[in-house]
């Protein structure tokens, strides 16, 4: 399609906040809208006009004229196919052009358009419906938001409506090249299959030839190009070619490779004559050739093995939140945060519940960052909107499924309830209406059995026995068919019936190209309530399908008295669960920014501690969560706002270290990757976050990019505090994550005092295999009597031989640094 003219800029607004605007015929070329408001599109309406979003930021009506010599004039459009295309609408859209319905549309994240040559005059009027609800019932949602609609890490008053994207006109030659989207199937480092779809619409039936170029796009290399006579169907079709790639010059990440780029260009030709043919639409897509691959094993294939190019692949990297404003985001604000990424050795960024804009898959793809690419699903959805969740799903993975940074599809995030008021109140009532017509029954059918009531302990034995059975397969009952609590959280429709059917989905569009998972959080824990649905073997191979790992020791799990460490005794080395630890997604502990970022969006307390009331506003806006913190850093034990977040970011930063040293260690025994949560805040807040909102690191970011260095040095971790005389013995660890041996590795220890004299030292020589985790020696001394001591590891990096690497720890002793704040 050739673009003719842009529509963004100057429109008029009108809210409808009782959604009368149809009734009243907002949408009629007459009527008067003189006192409409005047914006610039695309925006968000919360920005544009934030009189309107504290009144009603839910239904907007937006509306535009235009001439038709603005697009070609009349030649034009009896010459050409003519049409409206929209690149992004929060969230439902109804389209009027000169007062005709052109169609309704739902989903933010997909371009739509119309052809629209019957309905154009002299002078046109385009209105359009805008809706984006704020979601009454958060265990039943209804619009498919991800992160934009509902989460605890986005601003939680914001409402995403608007039209975020550009609208444009443009033209075409009898037919149109809809879209184009291809999958990778290496069959060897030497050998790409390459199949491409391309969608085109037209009007009758034409004789065609389809001409497929690969263009080296960033680097030097030769043309691919092959041609398809094909016969173009009347209506909108998908068509399907094959390209054979002999040594084709691979894609891979910034750390094991080069970004190497083709641009994918169709062309589609009119193909009726020998003499000549004539050029009728063309499309062309930035790609890349790489394939990703995961082969589950094991009981339940709870064993992944993961492998990108042929090559073992270990994952490194955060979850990164939506542009909370998506409007506002410019490739170039994309790259700053990759580059902040890249920096601290990571390969790949989980992309939270949500889509973003192509200008961020685009960066991904030149940066070379993989994906994990969740649906933008989070926690549960009606069951009435199952067919437009699988509908959106298929567009969201045709769409992105050709940019090489992909690597994971996931479908739905936490498939499971976040509790609120409503499902709590219908859970409650039901579950007491369950008890007591449960015991009844029990009592009544008793009665029945014995005819009397002589033996009253018997009697209310068998009716607890019988009515408590009753309880819960009534309550198993809600839970299934209804998704009411208490077993809704056990099972609901979404992770049972939902996600299942769209891992298949999926999977069959993607063709092996990347990784694909129907759900993130489920994974076989003691005591959980996270449980896979039981699934049909001859379908999904396994019975069960457990996945990633959320781990969240130093936050919501344990306390003062059992804090991080004692999760190591489960999860690390020797943990009795290790092999449950296939891939962790989320880990990490809130930290506030720097007090000079902290103060741009909140009010310094006028004393400290500060009242009830300052921290109120706080958590009700800002993400806070108060009661959790409190379980490791008081408040009145620090002197000043200033000393409470320096603290709060040293207790992120020591979680965070400890969790990814107790996973580096089982690298591939079995742990597959290991992503933090959260990478940047996408609104001044305080979260999980290592990178503040405006691109600060917190000190959680320094201990992240030391802990994912390619050459990387540890020992176990250090009790809580020590006694004078104990001995601490502990293997050497390293890690290699380069895809080659490592040899002359010269790695030193010192025992340090508080003012860094030296107590004791060694030095360990090794060699490396590949991409591996050994144990190169020991290391063992006594507790000195000091207050603390520290153990620093210092290292060389041959490959990268500028680096020079340090990993220090510190030893309590007596009592524990943390002691006053607990």
């Amino acid at each position: 399609m050739k673009f003719i003219v842009s529509l963004n800029g100057e429109w008029k607004i009108k809210a409808d906040p009782n959604d009368i605007g149809k009734e009243l015929g907002f949408f009629s070329p007459e009527f008067d809208s003189s006192s409409w408001h005047e914006v610039n599109i695309p925006c968000h309406w919360e920005l544009e006009v934030p009189h309107y979003y504290k009144a009603n930021p839910e239904i907007i009506w937006a509306r535009k004229e235009f001439l038709l010599e603005d697009i070609g004039g009349r030649t034009k459009l009896e010459s050409k196919l003519i049409y409206l295309y929209f690149k992004g609408i929060f969230y439902y859209a109804d389209i009027y052009l000169n007062g005709y319905s052109l169609g309704h549309h739902e989903g933010y994240f997909e371009s739509f358009g119309f052809l629209i040559n019957s309905y154009l005059k002299s002078e046109n009027v385009l209105t359009i419906r805008v809706a984006c609800m704020n979601e009454k019932d958060l265990g039943s949602k209804k619009q498919i938001l991800g992160t934009f609609g509902h989460w605890d890490a986005s601003d939680p008053h914001s409402n995403p409506g608007g039209i975020w994207n550009n609208i444009i006109i443009g033209e075409s030659d009898k037919i149109l090249i809809n879209s184009a989207r291809k999958t990778t199937q290496l069959e060897s480092i030497n050998l790409a299959l390459e199949h491409i779809y391309v969608s085109i619409t037209t009007l009758k039936k034409i004789k065609a030839l389809i001409k497929i170029n690969y263009i080296p796009k960033n680097f030097d290399g030769e043309l691919i190009s092959k041609e398809f006579p094909i016969i173009l169907k009347p209506g909108l079709h998908e068509y399907y070619f094959n390209l054979e790639i002999n040594n084709p010059i691979l894609w891979w990440t910034h750390d094991y490779g080069e970004q190497n780029l083709y641009k994918l260009e169709i062309e589609c030709y009119l193909n009726e004559t020998d003499f000549k043919k004539i050029l009728l639409d063309s499309y062309n897509l930035t790609i890349g050739i790489k394939e990703i691959h995961m082969k589950r094993s094991g009981k339940n294939g709870g064993k992944w093995t993961i492998t990108f190019n042929k090559h073992s692949f270990f994952l490194k990297g955060t979850n990164y939140p939506p542009w909370q404003r998506l409007a506002t985001a410019t490739k170039n604000d994309f790259i700053k945060d990759l580059m902040l990424f890249k920096q601290a050795n990571m390969n790949c960024l989980r992309v939270h519940a949500h889509l973003s804009r192509q200008e961020f898959y685009e960066a991904c793809d030149e940066e070379g960052l993989v994906l994990w690419q969740d649906l933008p699903l989070q926690w549960v959805y009606s069951k009435k909107i199952f067919p437009e969740i699988k509908r959106q799903a298929e567009i969201a993975i045709k769409t992105h499924q050709s940019h090489p940074s992909i690597a994971i599809w996931c479908a739905h995030n936490e498939p499971f309830y976040a509790p609120n008021k409503k499902i709590i109140k219908y859970s409650s009532i039901f579950f007491i209406i369950s008890i007591l017509f449960s015991f009844w029954l029990g009592i009544s059918f008793f009665n029945l059995l014995t005819l009397t009531l002589s033996l009253p302990i018997v009697s209310g034995l068998f009716s607890f026995i019988f009515g408590f059975s009753l309880l819960i397969f009534l309550l198993w009952i809600t839970g299934k068919y209804f998704d009411l609590y208490p077993f809704g959280l056990f099972f609901n429709s979404n992770s049972v019936k939902l996600d299942p059917e769209l891992y298949l989905l999926i999977k069959e569009i993607e063709n092996g190209q990347n990784i694909v998972l129907p759900f993130s959080g489920i994974c076989e824990l003691p005591f959980t309530i996270f449980r896979s649905p039981k699934l049909d073997k001859k379908i999904y191979e396994f019975k069960k399908f457990y996945t990633d790992f959320h781990y969240y020791a130093g936050w919501y799990n344990g306390n003062h008295k059992k804090d991080y460490r004692y999760h190591i005794k489960w999860w690390g080395l020797n943990g009795k669960l290790r092999d449950k630890a296939r891939f962790v997604t989320e880990y990490g502990a809130q930290a506030f920014p720097k007090l000079e970022n902290f103060t741009k969006f909140y009010p310094n307390p006028v004393s400290w501690p500060p009242p009830q009331d300052w921290w109120v506003l706080l958590e009700k806006n800002h993400c806070f969560q108060k009661k959790v913190q409190k379980k490791w850093i008081k408040a009145n034990q620090c002197e000043s706002l200033e000393e409470f977040i320096r603290t709060s970011q040293e207790w992120q930063a020591e979680c965070l270290k400890a969790t990814t040293e107790m996973f580096r260690q089982i690298k591939y025994r079995p742990l597959a990757g290991l992503i933090t949560f959260l990478g940047v805040d996408c609104f001044p807040s305080i979260t999980w976050s290592v990178i503040d909102f405006y691109r600060t690191p917190k000190k959680g970011y320094y201990v992240i990019k030391d802990a994912f260095e390619p050459i990387y040095a540890m020992v176990d971790w250090p009790k809580k505090v020590y006694k004078n005389g104990d001995i601490y013995h502990s293997p050497v660890y390293v890690c290699n994550d380069y895809w080659e041996p490592v040899n002359n590795v010269n790695l030193k220890w010192k025992l340090l005092t508080p003012k860094n004299t030296v107590i004791k030292e060694g030095n360990h020589l090794c060699s490396l295999e590949p991409d591996s985790i050994q144990e190169i020696g020991q290391l063992s001394f006594r507790i000195p009597d000091e207050k603390f001591v520290k153990l620093k590891l210092i290292w060389n990096d041959p490959i990268n031989t500028r680096n020079v690497q340090e990993n220090l720890y510190r030893f309590d002793i007596g009592v524990s640094r943390w002691v006053k704040h607990f």
